[in-house]
């Protein structure tokens, strides 16, 4: 056990037998310690081929039943999983010196339980799974701004168009937040967020901006 880790082996496993209470005390430490998403894990599947897969996703929920993460159904996971259902899963709390590994075999929740969740989303994080085909190959950008534009036609008041300028976007937002507003930014993976940390950091993080940032992950191909 690495001195770092302050409760000591014996405190660490708090002689509990029930493997979820253990895993609830460890996730309530985690989100005290964890600087980002400590409901983070690393999720892995089997493809068509056999091969291996692992990705990140989100922990929603978790009980005695199991433990619960969203995706669309056609996405490479959502196929994989189909095919079959066998999957592992891997949280690692770099702060606590800890990782914690399940296997298990994956399983729908309810329909309820499915909306009650897609309801609690918030509105960007919707439209991001509106707009976006997950896993899918994008030709180009102008895929995407036109699978946008279709939304922004549905809910022309909602949207602020600001151009290819990510950091002036996370400026603007986070102007609109102090005034009141519920406001996400959207953009391609990194774009909203490493390519703005300064912005993300000095104008919503500092003031306490309530701006949301909705990040698709898509993969680009060239003709050529």
């Amino acid at each position: 056990m690495n001195e770092k880790n302050s409760l000591g082996l014996d405190k660490c496993f708090l002689e509990l037998d029930n493997p979820i209470l253990l895993f609830t005390e460890w996730y309530k430490e985690a989100k005290k310690t964890e600087i980002n998403d400590p409901n983070a894990l690393a999720l892995g599947t089997i493809d068509e081929k056999g091969y291996p897969n692992v990705r990140m996703v989100l922990l929603k929920d978790y009980g005695e039943d199991g433990f619960v993460f969203y995706t669309n159904f056609n996405s490479n996971k959502g196929n994989s999983i189909k095919l079959n259902p066998k999957i592992s899963m891997c949280f690692h709390w770099k702060s606590l010196l800890r990782q914690i590994r399940i296997v298990g075999t994956a399983e729908k929740v309810s329909d309820d339980e499915a909306d009650n969740y897609y309801n609690s989303r918030s509105y960007g994080s919707r439209i991001g799974a509106w707009a976006s085909n997950q896993s899918s190959i994008l030709k180009d950008r102008e895929e995407l701004n036109q699978s946008i534009k279709k939304f922004k036609d549905l809910y022309p008041k909602q949207f602020l168009n600001v151009g290819v300028a990510e950091q002036n976007m996370t400026m603007v937002a986070s102007g609109m937040a102090l005034k009141g507003k519920k406001v996400f930014t959207y953009s391609i993976a990194n774009f909203p967020t490493l390519r703005c940390l300064e912005q993300i950091r000095n104008d919503a993080c500092y003031h306490n901006a309530n701006v949301n940032i909705v990040s698709l992950n898509r993969r680009f191909y060239d003709k050529d």
